[in-house]
């Protein structure tokens, strides 16, 4: 499905185009600007992340800042969200990935001596600018480990109305109908009812999708709670 199909549709949707017929230059063009604002809010939301990526990238020893995005030192292919960064540890036997600490802004501003060194960094901060984000490793590693980057798959902006878009499972009716909500008001129109609840529903289905269920672990001391003759409460095999 190109642009252009989706954009159609979703004008059909709202009764401003008659089967058959396409939209204007004009109208196309503003209603694939008004796609992509839509698909931009959405990549700012969890739950509308389909995939987290893992990518891994090689450090520089005694450098401690790259830029992560397309063209960057970590050449990614567009901005990246980052779920969380790894450092990659390597020894005789194994390999294994220890997880970075996130520093916010005011964590990172409260590191006085930002060039201090050690052989691996343990914390990371984001400065999240666009179209390139630049993070910083702390300390600054002086050896060249590799670093895994976890980083959200979000929908693609659209640059053409011929480009053909090519949907995650369950994607292109929220797509048409949310953006037919969009384009409404457009020409001073109410969608119907149905394609409302159509929209709704395909919104929620996605969301549902893409929830993460947290594991909840259990009190170790739960489970040795002890009857007076030594058996236990509650035994999990």
């Amino acid at each position: 499905m190109t642009a252009q199909e989706i954009i159609t549709s979703s004008i059909r949707l709202i009764g401003q185009l008659i089967r058959g017929r396409t939209p204007s230059a004009t109208e196309s063009q503003e209603a694939l600007w008004i796609l992509n604002n839509m698909l931009s809010l959405w990549s700012t939301q969890r739950l509308f992340i389909y995939h987290i990526d893992r990518s891994t990238y090689t450090l520089t020893a005694n450098t401690s800042t790259y830029t992560i995005g397309d063209g960057g030192t970590f050449d990614s292919g567009g901005p990246v969200r980052i779920e969380r960064a790894t450092v990659i540890l390597t020894d005789t036997t194994d390999e294994r990935e220890e997880e970075l600490d996130f520093l916010s802004f005011s964590d990172w501003a409260t590191v006085r001596i930002k060039a201090r060194t050690a052989q691996r960094p343990r914390e990371y901060y984001n400065d999240r600018q666009h179209p390139l984000s630049t993070l910083h490793f702390y300390p600054v590693p002086t050896v060249a480990h590799d670093i895994g980057i976890y980083s959200w798959q979000v929908l693609s902006q659209i640059p053409e109305l011929a480009t053909a878009f090519i949907f995650p499972d369950g994607y292109a009716d929220a797509v048409r109908f949310n953006l037919a909500l969009r384009l409404a008001p457009e020409w001073g129109l109410v969608p119907r009812p149905d394609v409302q609840e159509f929209a709704r529903e395909a919104l929620a289905l996605v969301k549902s999708a893409n929830t993460v269920t947290d594991v909840l672990g259990v009190d170790p001391a739960l489970l040795q709670d002890r009857l007076g003759d030594g058996r236990r409460l509650l035994d999990i095999n």
